[in-house]
Order: structure tokens, then C-alpha cells, then sequence
């Protein structure tokens, strides 16, 4: 029941309900001292319709959820809890939708959602996101980022994550995309051991790349090549560059040098034979022992490769043989007879001169030591008639030789000698000029001349070298004598003769015999030793077969009756010999240098006058051995 209006107003002068102090007129409600205009004791409790409280300040504790507050200023302050030393305390959820502005955050923050972190520092002591995070500016690591082992667990970069940096049981940089370098860049790159005390390899710019064994460099790129360091010792291998590079194996056996699978592939490549107890080097071909090897100089020394050198003189010299002696292969070809001069008679041409002996030998032992070389010149063509006089005989050619005679070992390397080609002889009838000269002796004889002997001059090559196998053949014969000339011989093959019996049928004089050939002295390998514009000639006519000692073809005789001009002329051997002279001028072409072909015979005009045969060609010696 409600108090009575009189019981309430009796209750005012209570001072425990209401007081009023009487200097400062402060009222007080359940406050008997109070000191402010208005003190209201424990609480302030408003029934029905909530009116306004207005205030500049307030202080002390508020209770309840102040749900219903307004106009409460920002920057105030609400304390849930008096004795709490923060300023806000919140055991449940805060929701803002303004702006919260703080110095700092403590906490986990685990159950952070939709933060938006930029310029911010967010210290949480771990920080765990689930899905991608894409941080556009500068991310430092204050001590170390932790990743967890599996292959989609790491660092990756690029836009495809080409280069990925992980630990999967082994740790792993991948360059996923194989159109693209892995490049490390730096003017110097160690690669050390995990206790960074011992060196890996080492790569320098502008110097050198090191390859390191035990802490130790065995390999080490240089300007020259590439050096080895030995193991147990301070010797140093090196690979210089240029050419094939033969590597030594080390120790082996014959078969074990000879496998399928084994070695022998390389030109240069040495090993050591146990079977033979020899150092052998593969020359491209075959194995050759090295106590084999020496060096020589002398003449023009020409390595064509294919595992041979040249030395060629087409000129005298000496062959030095230097260091430790070894085997040689010989070639030696002395100089062409010259070709007889043609007669002023009818029908009487010169025959055509032989070419030059040739020795040859293989796998002949040499000695260290020097080595005279003789090269023979050709030999002079004979003069035709009428001139200074009558017709004349060609010239022997002059002998080649290597070594010096009388040496202890006659037909060993130390001297072999090739005799120069036989002259051509000319001819006439008895009645005008006497009985003409007969051709030379020589390596190969003289063609048979016409109007005299014949036969043909004889060779004389044959067992000067009885170590060594000696070329030479006789000159061309005479079937009719009172028939034309003939060709001289080859070295090779026998001077051809005519098959005429009767002059005035105009055959052609005889054929110089067919060179020797010797296909391991071919112009390819020996013509870079020729000068120059000799060079030229010496290859067409040596070739690829290497064909020398051509003889020298009988000169052109003119006929009464018959077209001047006819070509009658003997055509040179094959290997240098020279045709026969026309009946028309002293002879335009000798016999070819460096082969020994024999020269020409001098043509003849019907009752007019003769014509000069040719020189011979001169001779050359040669010199072959394993590289």
C-alpha cells in the first residue's frame, strides 16, 4: 500500500533520507555529510519514462549494460571494473564501427578475422594464415621464416612459381621451367662443406674454375687449357686446345689397348704396354711404339695429316735426324734424259730421252744423324740441224741420292742412290751425215733413235739399292732402221716404239713408257712441298696415284706429200714425260719437274731443218714417317 504524503514528508527530516548542510546549503540524499550541491548516496534509480541526465563530467562506477547511453563523448572513459588498472577491460565481445585507434595490441590474436594489415606491425609471436597472402610492399624476417617439409611447402616464385626452394627429405632448388636459365649471379661463387672450413669448388670471374678432392684442387681451368694435379705428387697434367687431344690411359696390356670397348680412338692417345714393356701413341690408324718417334728437319716439310709427315727436296739439302733414331719410308727419283735434236734430212726426228731411276723403300731404320740429299737435274734436249752444226744427242740426267757413299751399310738409308735417265739420240741418214749416236744408258735408257741401232738405250737402276727396289726400264727399239725415232723408256714401263716399216705411211714416232706409281707419295700429299708455278704441273702430272719417271715421247717428222703440221709426235709417258716435238719449232715444253720424266725428241721439216728436243724433268727425293 502506498505510504501516506504525511509519513513521506516525516520521512524527509530523517538525515539518513535527506540532509542539507547549513554553511555550504549542499543537499544531500542518503548522505548525512554531503559534499557537492547535490551527493547522492549508493545509487540513482529512475522509474517509468527515463529522463535526461546532463553532466560535464561523471565519476565513480556505472553498473548495467549501458545499453541505453547516448551522448556520451569518445574520448571519455567507461570502467566496468573499478579496481582494474586497464582502462577497458571486455570479457565479452566489442563490436566498432568506427575508427579504434591504439599505440598497441597484446594477445594472440588467433581469433582475428577480416584484419587488414598495411603499413601496420603486427607482433603476434606466431602468425598462422590458412590460404594465400599477397603482401605488396618489403617483408622483413627479424630472426627466420620456418616452412614445413613436402614439396608444395616452401618458397616459390614467379608467376607460374617457376623457381621453387623447399625440403622434401633432401632439399631441393627447382627451376621448374625448363625454357629458362638457373643463373646465379656473382663475380665469385665457393661452394664449401656444412662446416664452411673445407673448399668444394670455386669459380672466379675472369679467372679460374677449381674442382677440389679432399680439400685439395685437382682441376683448374687456365689460359692455356685445363691443368691436373697429380695425386701424391706436385706434377701438373695439361690439355692444351687446338686440334684432337690424345689422353694418356696408364698402364694396359695388348689386348686390353686392342678391346672393342677399349682404347685406340684418339690420334696422340699413349699408354704404357705391359705385354711389349713400351709407351705406344695411336697415330689414327695403328699403334706405334714411341721409342720409334723422332723429330727431323731439312728440305720442305709438308704434314698433310692422315698421321705421316713429309720432308720434300726438289733441291740439295740435308735431312737431320734429331733425338732418337727411327724407320722412314724413301722415295728417290733422279733426273730425265733430254730428248735428241731432230736432223735437217728427211723423215729424221730425235727420240725422246729416258726418265730418271727411282729407288724406294718402307720401313727402312734410321739412325740419328745428318744426311746429304742430291737432287738430279734434268738433262739437256739435243740441238737440231742445221744450226751451230748437225743434229745432236740429248743429256743424261743428273743422279739423286740421300746420304753419302761409301757408307758402312750400302743400300740402307744411309745411301741410295737413282741414276739419271738416258739421252734420246738423233738420227740421219748415213750418206748426209754419218751414222748417228745411239741413245743413252741410263736409270731408263734412250729411245732408239731413227737410221741407227735398234735398240733402245739400256736401263741401269736395276740392284743399285739391294735393300731398297729400283725402277728403270729400256728405251723404246727400232723395228725398221731406216724408220722414224721412238720414245725413251719409264720408269715404270718400257719406251713404246712404231709399228711403221715404211717412212712415207707418216706414222707417229713411238710413246714415252708409263710412269711408276707410288700411292703414298700422291700429290696431294707431296704437292703443297713443290714451289710455286711449278706446284701446278706436279700435281696433273703425278696425281693421285703418284706416278713419276714418264719417258719422253719421239719428235714429229713431216713428210713429203703429206699436210704439214700432221701430229705425228710420240706422246710423253704418264708421270712427267714430255711429247715429242712438232716439225715446226724448237720444243715448247719439258718434261715435268720432281718427276724425272724424260724429254722430248726435236721434230724435223722435210728439207728444210731440225729442231731441239727437250730438257728432261729434274728429280726430287722424299722423305715419309709416322707423325
Amino acid at each position: 500500500m502506498a505510504e501516506s504524503r504525511a509519513r513521506s514528508l516525516a520521512n524527509l527530516g530523517n538525515q539518513n533520507v535527506l540532509s542539507v548542510d547549513s554553511s555550504s546549503l549542499d543537499v544531500g540524499i542518503s548522505s548525512a555529510s554531503p559534499d557537492s550541491d547535490l551527493n547522492v548516496g549508493a545509487s540513482i534509480k529512475m522509474d517509468g519514462p527515463s529522463g535526461v541526465v546532463t553532466a560535464t563530467t561523471f565519476s565513480g562506477s556505472f553498473s548495467g549494460d549501458g545499453s541505453a547511453l547516448t551522448g556520451v563523448a569518445n574520448t571519455d572513459f567507461i570502467v566496468s571494473v573499478a579496481t582494474t588498472a586497464a582502462r577497458v577491460v571486455v570479457t565479452g565481445g566489442v563490436n566498432v564501427t568506427g575508427v579504434v585507434t591504439a599505440a598497441s595490441f597484446t594477445g594472440d590474436g588467433a581469433n582475428l578475422t577480416n584484419v587488414g594489415v598495411d603499413t601496420a606491425t603486427v607482433d603476434t609471436g606466431s602468425l598462422n594464415v590458412s590460404g594465400i597472402s599477397t603482401l605488396t610492399g618489403a617483408v622483413g624476417f627479424g630472426n627466420s621464416a620456418t616452412f614445413d617439409d613436402g614439396a608444395s611447402k616452401g618458397v616459390y616464385l614467379g608467376n607460374s612459381h617457376d623457381l621453387q626452394l623447399y625440403h622434401s627429405g633432401n632439399s631441393f632448388i627447382k627451376n621448374v621451367n625448363n625454357s629458362v636459365d638457373l643463373r646465379i649471379i656473382s663475380d665469385a661463387v665457393d661452394i664449401k662443406g656444412n662446416s664452411s672450413d673445407e673448399q668444394l669448388a670455386k669459380f672466379t670471374l675472369n679467372g679460374s674454375v677449381d674442382l677440389y678432392y679432399n680439400n685439395v684442387n685437382r682441376l683448374e681451368t687456365a689460359t692455356h687449357g685445363v691443368n691436373f694435379e697429380h695425386a701424391g705428387t706436385a706434377s701438373t697434367s695439361r690439355i692444351n686446345p687446338g686440334g684432337s687431344v690424345g689422353v694418356g690411359i696408364g698402364v694396359t696390356t695388348t689386348t686390353g689397348r686392342d678391346a672393342a670397348a677399349g682404347v685406340g680412338t684418339v690420334t696422340g692417345q699413349i699408354v704404357f704396354n705391359e705385354t711389349t714393356g713400351t709407351a705406344q701413341v695411336y697415330n689414327g690408324t695403328a699403334w706405334d711404339t714411341m721409342s720409334n718417334k723422332f723429330s727431323a728437319s731439312g728440305g720442305t716439310k709438308v704434314t698433310p695429316g692422315a698421321g705421316h709427315i713429309f720432308h720434300v727436296f726438289t733441291s740439295p739439302g740435308n735431312f737431320v735426324v734429331e733425338g732418337a733414331g727411327g724407320v722412314i719410308d724413301l722415295l728417290v727419283v733422279a733426273g730425265g734424259g733430254g730428248g735428241g735434236g731432230g736432223s735437217d734430212s728427211t723423215w729424221y726426228p730425235g727420240s725422246g730421252g729416258g726418265a730418271g731411276g727411282i729407288a724406294y723403300g718402307t720401313s727402312k731404320p734410321i739412325s740419328t744423324g745428318t744426311y746429304a740429299i742430291a737432287v738430279g737435274s734434268g738433262g739437256a734436249g739435243g740441238a737440231g740441224a742445221p744450226g751451230a752444226g748437225p743434229a745432236t744427242n740429248g743429256t743424261t740426267g743428273g743422279n739423286s741420292s740421300f746420304g753419302s757413299p761409301g757408307s758402312p751399310y750400302l743400300g740402307q738409308p744411309d745411301y741410295v742412290l737413282a741414276k739419271g735417265g738416258g739421252a734420246g739420240g738423233w738420227g740421219a741418214p748415213p750418206s748426209s751425215q754419218g751414222t748417228p749416236s745411239a741413245s743413252m744408258a741410263g736409270g731408263s735408257g734412250g729411245g732408239a733413235p731413227s737410221h741407227g741401232p735398234t735398240g733402245g738405250g739400256p736401263a741401269t737402276q736395276g740392284a743399285t739399292n739391294p735393300a731398297f727396289t729400283d725402277y728403270g726400264n729400256d728405251g723404246g727399239p727400232n723395228p725398221n732402221p731406216s724408220g722414224l725415232s721412238f720414245g725413251g723408256g719409264g720408269a715404270g714401263a718400257v719406251g713404246q716404239g712404231s709399228n711403221t716399216q715404211n717412212p712415207s705411211t707418216n706414222m707417229p714416232s713411238g710413246a714415252g713408257g708409263a710412269g711408276q706409281p707410288f700411292p703414298a707419295f700422291a700429290s696431294p700429299l707431296v704437292g703443297p712441298g713443290i714451289p710455286s708455278p711449278l706446284q701446278s704441273a706436279f700435281n696433273t702430272a703425278v696425281g693421285p696415284t703418284g706416278l713419276y719417271g714418264g719417258g719422253g715421247g719421239g719428235g714429229q717428222a713431216n713428210t713429203p706429200g703429206l699436210p704439214t703440221g700432221q701430229a705425228q709426235a710420240g706422246e710423253g709417258g704418264p708421270g712427267g714425260g714430255a711429247d715429242g716435238g712438232p716439225p715446226s719449232q724448237n720444243h715448247p715444253t719439258n718434261a715435268v719437274s720432281g718427276t724425272g720424266g724424260g724429254g722430248g725428241g726435236g721434230g724435223t721439216l722435210f728439207g728444210d731443218r731440225g729442231y731441239a728436243g727437250s730438257s728432261g724433268g729434274p728429280g726430287i727425293v722424299i722423305v715419309r714417317y709416322t707423325a
